[in-house]
């Protein structure tokens, strides 16, 4: 934000794609610098309020993944917890700079999301997956078998940009290349 010149006020919603700690690990110092409202699946809400208590989850299959998941999942570790102003669930749709329509896509997180916005052209896909080296799994899964129909899902929809929490976006034709990997 200071980059770009605004003021830290100028954020005024965090939409969490799920509770996993890379992605809600300085939530609560962001929240009080800016004292923005907060979204999250009503599956994962709980995990944010009380600063951790991760689920199990299993690496992906993988080499990458395998060596990714044992360098970065520690499901111990805590962060400052921080509280939800909106629950969400499958359908909702948030009205904010042109609307965003939620998916509920688990497997990564019980309560994973991803979001599509500008009417279906771009869909952020939080951990769903990553594009590293190529499309591929996450690092782990809670479920990995909802996952794969998650992902599924995701190849069943249409977009014409994918942005990943962990690698490289898709700026065109995104749901062919996903549908490729995720029939």
């Amino acid at each position: 934000m200071r980059k770009l010149g605004r003021p830290l006020s100028d954020l005024r919603h965090i939409i969490f794609t799920h509770s996993h700690f890379d992605h809600v690990g300085s939530a609560a110092a962001i929240i009080k610098a800016t004292g923005a409202k907060t979204y999250m699946h009503e599956a994962d809400a709980k995990i944010a309020e009380e600063g951790g208590g991760f689920r199990t989850m299993r690496a992906a299959p993988g080499l990458l993944q395998r060596v990714l998941f044992r360098i970065f999942w520690h499901p111990n570790k805590r962060f400052e917890s921080f509280h939800i102003d909106q629950t969400l669930k499958d359908g909702d749709v948030l009205e904010l700079v042109g609307g965003f329509k939620v998916v509920h896509v688990p497997g990564h997180s019980a309560g994973h999301i991803v979001l599509l916005w500008k009417e279906d052209k771009v869909m952020f896909a939080g951990d769903i997956g990553t594009n590293l080296l190529s499309i591929g799994d996450p690092i782990g899964f809670e479920n990995e078998k909802i996952g794969r129909e998650s992902q599924r899902k995701l190849g069943k929809m249409d977009y014409e940009a994918i942005v990943f929490g962990h690698g490289r976006p898709i700026t065109s034709n995104a749901s062919e290349k996903i549908r490729r990997v995720w029939p």
